[in-house]
C-alpha cells in the first residue's frame, strides 16, 4: 500500500505528497502489473506520453496479455487521490488517462479528484481475447472539475469522463461527479 494520507499535517487540502512526471521525457505515474495494491491520497500530475498509449497515464493497471500469460492485476484500488490537479488545485493534466485499466478486473476506483487529463479521466478495455476487465467499480469521484467540484476546470477533461471500451464488463459507475 501507498498511503498518502499517513504524512503528518502540512497543506489544508489535497494531498500532500505530490508525484509530477513533468521533468520526465514519457512514463506514467503509477504502473500497476500485480494484484492487491492500494494508491491512497496522492496527487499525480505532469506525465508524458510521446504519442505512446501506454505512457502518460496518472495510473496504468495493466492485465495479462497473449506476451503476458499468467501475470493479473486484480483486486487495485485508487483512492482519496488527485489526478491531473497541483497542489493548489489547478489543472496539471497527464498527457493520456486519468486512470487507465487495461485486461483487470475487481479495480476500485473511489474517492478521487480526476481533472484536466488530456484523454478520459477513466480508461478501462480490455486488449486480450484471453481476458475481460470485469466487475470494476468507479464511484464517488469527481470527474473534469476543480477539486471541490463546484466548477468546471478550465480544460476539465477534454475528451471523456469515463470511457468503457472492448469487453469492459459488469462495471459499476456510481455516484460520480462529472
Amino acid at each position: 500500500e501507498i498511503d498518502g494520507t499517513s504524512q503528518s499535517p502540512g497543506r489544508s487540502a489535497g494531498p500532500k505528497i505530490i508525484i509530477d512526471g513533468s521533468n520526465l521525457t514519457a512514463g506514467n505515474g503509477f504502473e500497476i502489473s500485480s494484484s492487491g495494491n492500494i494508491i491512497r491520497g496522492m496527487g499525480i500530475i505532469g506525465f508524458k506520453s510521446l504519442f505512446i498509449e501506454l505512457r502518460g497515464n496518472g495510473v496504468y493497471i495493466d492485465g495479462p496479455t497473449a506476451y503476458t500469460a499468467g501475470r493479473t492485476a486484480n483486486n487495485n484500488t485508487i483512492t482519496q487521490s488527485w489526478i491531473g490537479l497541483s497542489a493548489a488545485g489547478t489543472g496539471s493534466p497527464n498527457e493520456s488517462y486519468g486512470v487507465y485499466v487495461r485486461n483487470a478486473s475487481n479495480t476500485q476506483i473511489t474517492n478521487n479528484v480526476i481533472s484536466s487529463n488530456l484523454k478520459a479521466a477513466v480508461y478501462i478495455s480490455s486488449i486480450s481475447a484471453h481476458t475481460e476487465a470485469t466487475g470494476n467499480t468507479i464511484a464517488d469521484n469527481i470527474i473534469g472539475t476543480t477539486s471541490d467540484g463546484s466548477a468546471a476546470i478550465s480544460g476539465g477533461n477534454p475528451a471523456d469522463g469515463i470511457f468503457l471500451y472492448n469487453r469492459s464488463t459488469n462495471t459499476s459507475i456510481l455516484r460520480n461527479l462529472i
